[in-house]
């Protein structure tokens, strides 16, 4: 799957990244991104590849568009730490055995 523009924004946005940021991050030219973005040219595919990954690996997850909805983009699940007092609690709890 290639990556369009608005996922590209979006994810960015969701990963609190700027244009800047993931340039860094996938080594790449600045105005490579922000071109992109706005639609003022189309990558080659590598540089798509590698922008994508770099969203991928910083926690996007991109949503193919089906029949109903367009292409979209959401962040993957983080299990919250889980505090020295919540993990004690969480031992000595009962467990339930689901027997009647």
């Amino acid at each position: 799957m290639t990556l369009v523009a608005s996922q590209c924004r979006a994810a960015r946005a969701m990963l609190g990244l700027s244009q800047r940021d993931l340039a860094r991050m996938a080594e790449m030219a600045h105005r490579t991104v922000a071109d992109f973005e706005t639609n003022a040219r189309t990558p080659h595919i590598r540089t798509l590849r590698a922008m994508r990954e770099t969203l991928e690996a910083s926690g996007a997850v991109f949503i193919p568009a089906d029949a109903q909805f367009g292409p979209g983009v959401r962040l993957k699940a983080v299990e919250e730490p889980k505090t020295a007092a919540a993990a004690d609690a969480a031992e000595t709890a009962p467990q339930e055995t689901g027997e009647n």
